[in-house]
């Protein structure tokens, strides 16, 4: 159909205040993006971006606020700001990821993405293929990709939101091998009983594995030892305690499963780089308080 014809089909509103909204309240800003062809090995990342991940090629493993994603070939996933997350093992051969970095101001319309993965379909694919060709015209200098492209990733947003229980549901039901199954329940024990002390033998016997079986297997599927997975589990946790609740670094210690407030404060410095209070503050510090300029069009 062409204008004319689509013009033809528009019938007279019953209220002319009344018109059609999107599933978004706002366009998502300052948006960047990179590609990554190689495994990703980077120390744990904690920020204010949103961050879509979209695996073209290849499948890795994305640790997020300690809970493992797998992220095959045609899938994706979000991390929300302040979500610590890092990487575990890539399967061999070549990848392609797309990375979508963006700041957006009501999480709440997003919320139903949170920790789950989603497909690229034919028509996500096709929105990435568009958002990807107005960042590469935008940075050469194309005022128009520019304008356009907070749009093209606020459209791709939507479809995510309008599909997100299917693709709950879906991950809900996925089967898994009886390796991979151990490694799963391993991470949930981890989580359930953070505020605990944590002997590898105890998960063991939860998940009906040697002490020795366990470790082999958790450290074969996602690149670290379990004593490294429990330790940055509870960084994790500590950094969106920090981040997120008014308990005193005292209580965000004891909720992370620290003897001491000295123990985890000399922790979490080694880890961090900075004292917990310190982190605290940071954080303030590095929430925008009005759009970031971003990247302009020439």
């Amino acid at each position: 159909m062409n204008l004319t014809q689509y013009v033809r089909n528009i019938k007279n509103p019953r209220d002319y205040y009344c018109g059609i909204n999107s599933i978004l309240n706002g366009v998502p800003r300052n948006v960047l993006l990179f590609h990554r062809a190689q495994p990703m090995n980077h120390a744990r990342a904690h920020h204010h971006r949103y961050v879509l991940i979209n695996c073209l090629r290849g499948t890795g493993a994305v640790i997020i606020d300690g809970t493992v994603h797998l992220i095959s070939q045609d899938r994706g996933i979000m991390i929300f700001p302040f979500q610590g997350h890092e990487y575990g093992l890539f399967s061999p051969g070549p990848i392609s990821w797309l990375y979508i970095t963006f700041e957006f101001d009501d999480e709440t319309c997003l919320k139903s993405l949170r920790n789950v993965t989603y497909d690229i379909d034919k028509d996500s694919r096709i929105m990435l293929e568009s958002i990807a060709g107005s960042f590469v015209s935008a940075t050469d200098g194309n005022v128009d990709a520019g304008d356009a492209i907070g749009f093209r990733v606020g459209e791709l947003l939507s479809r995510l939101v309008r599909r997100a229980t299917h693709f709950a549901s879906r991950q809900q039901e996925a089967t898994s091998p009886a390796q991979h199954k151990a490694i799963l329940e391993t991470i949930c024990y981890v989580h359930e009983n953070i505020a605990r002390r944590l002997p590898v033998r105890d998960i063991a016997i939860r998940v009906s594995l040697s002490p020795s079986r366990l470790m082999a297997v958790f450290r074969a599927g996602i690149g670290i030892s379990i004593g490294e997975f429990i330790l940055r589990a509870r960084m994790s946790r500590a950094c969106t305690l920090l981040a997120q609740s008014d308990l005193n670094i005292s209580e965000v210690a004891s909720a992370c499963g620290f003897d001491s407030i000295y123990s985890f404060s000399r922790c979490f410095r080694q880890r961090q780089g900075i004292p917990p209070s310190a982190y605290r503050v940071s954080l303030s510090a590095h929430r925008p308080s009005s759009p970031h300029p971003g990247i302009r069009a020439r």
